[in-house]
């Protein structure tokens, strides 16, 4: 039993209280692998309890215990997803909470600066330690080192542009972009595995963040990346305590748009802590020599990992808690003066019923009288359209679709021997469009 961290795993696992401490029972019982812990109340310092089971029960009274003991509960599935989570006693303060949602733009955009500086410097950090930790081995060759010193000069400029960005979608495109750079770094890296006959052959390295299957990080398909699922889980159920235990309201996002049933600020603090999440995961798989039943393949391809593994890499990032208080603490630092929730002066023009100030659309740069406070485009439709556009930039540097985000190798050539970065279904499908309307505009 990890003393930060308790991982149980199994079927038919059973949480109760018994003689005044929790009893938890776990494994398998086909298996005749049955674990029995029993935690006292004051002589533990279990600050998470992660559960892969399958089935189980869990009483109220030792809900009512794992709360007494402040004790957060991870529900994870198959596929490294977190399916719930349980976290005590929360102490959100309202005057935080007030100043978090009266934040003003420039704030936003201040802290939004903060978390991807921070992102950066830990990526290439990450890659500074991947260069040196591995230069004896045969994968570092000459042109991985290209990749990963190109990828640290491009990510040292990223880190200079956001000193003078004016929008925080902006730096959320550059932010994709630079994370195209840095997983480039990670693909085909090889694990070490016996028995490769029996094994894919998408397993025996690492492949690209996004999965062929979603075309995002969810369901992937090879081991790396699926761990990497789990363990993001778990560190967002770890953040998300200590950002309330801080005071902070997890539902104001500053990147990551407002949405129900998300915990959008959760997300943003996760960002500095990603790289570092990514390297201790790296350092664990070079270390360890694999056999086909440490993972295994969904009729769909997909790649989950053993239970037992998943109780391995769980504990790594107990060392992370040093990170994670400093990062949230830095962010609670933006809102303890009161001055942080100030109306800027086109606002307060607003307000007074003015009007006056004008602001340039992001979409068509023409100077417009914003209606309500922090408007940034002239109408909706051209906020529409530079969304659009940001997205297909988006798609274009990481070699997907415009259209769809479906993965392609590389640009295609139209019919007129320009590059086309659209799919063959997609094109197909806006060529056909094009010539009905053409039809119905000649009619």
């Amino acid at each position: 039993m990890d003393k930060r961290a308790l991982v149980l795993t199994g079927h038919g696992l059973d949480i109760r209280v018994q003689y005044g401490g929790l009893k938890i029972r776990d494994g398998f019982p086909h298996k005749q692998e049955i674990r029995d812990t029993f935690i006292n109340r004051g002589l533990n310092d279990i600050e998470h309890i992660v559960i892969l089971g399958q089935s189980g029960s869990i009483t109220f009274d030792a809900l009512k215990w794992i709360a007494d003991q402040d004790i957060a509960v991870t529900f994870v599935d198959y596929n490294g997803e977190l399916l719930t989570d349980f976290i005590p006693k929360e102490h959100t303060s309202g005057v935080t909470k007030r100043r978090q949602a009266l934040a003003t733009q420039e704030l936003n955009l201040k802290i939004a600066t903060w978390l991807l500086q921070e992102k950066f410097k830990a990526q290439a950090e990450t890659l500074k330690h991947i260069s040196q930790r591995y230069q004896k081995t045969t994968w570092l060759d000459t042109a991985r080192v290209t990749t990963i010193q190109a990828a640290v000069a491009f990510i040292a400029e990223k880190v200079r542009e956001l000193k003078t960005a004016d929008d925080v979608n902006n730096q959320r495109a550059q932010e994709a972009i630079t994370a195209a750079y840095y997983w480039e770094c990670f693909s085909g890296i090889p694990l070490m595995c016996v028995q490769t006959k029996k094994i894919p052959q998408n397993w025996l390295s690492l492949n690209k963040r996004h999965s062929p299957k979603t075309h995002s990080p969810r369901k992937a398909i090879d081991p790396f990346n699926a761990a990497l699922n789990y363990l993001y889980s778990v560190l967002e159920v770890m953040i998300k305590h200590a950002a309330i235990a801080k005071g902070l309201d997890v539902d104001f996002g500053v990147m990551h748009a407002d949405r129900s049933n998300r915990t959008s600020l959760v997300f943003d603090l996760m960002e500095p802590i990603r790289p570092k999440v990514d390297v201790l995961l790296l350092d664990w798989f070079m270390q360890q020599t694999f056999e086909p039943k440490d993972f295994f393949e969904t009729r769909e391809g997909v790649c989950r990992i053993s239970q037992d593994i998943s109780k391995e890499i769980i504990p790594l990032l107990n060392d992370l808690n040093p990170n994670i208080t400093k990062v949230i603490k830095e962010f609670a630092g933006f809102f303890k003066d009161k001055h942080t929730i100030a109306i800027s002066v086109s606002d307060q023009s607003f307000r007074a019923g003015k009007g006056e100030n004008k602001t340039v659309c992001l979409c068509c740069n023409e100077e417009f009288i914003p209606k309500k406070p922090g408007q940034l485009y002239c109408s909706e439709q051209h906020k529409n359209k530079h969304h659009r556009q940001m997205l297909r930039a988006e798609r274009k540097e990481n070699g997907q679709c415009i259209q769809c985000g479906k993965h392609m190798d590389g640009p295609r050539i139209g019919a007129n021997g320009r590059k086309v970065y659209s799919c063959e279904e997609c094109s197909g499908y806006y060529s056909e469009k094009f010539k009905k309307w053409k039809q119905l505009q000649q009619s």
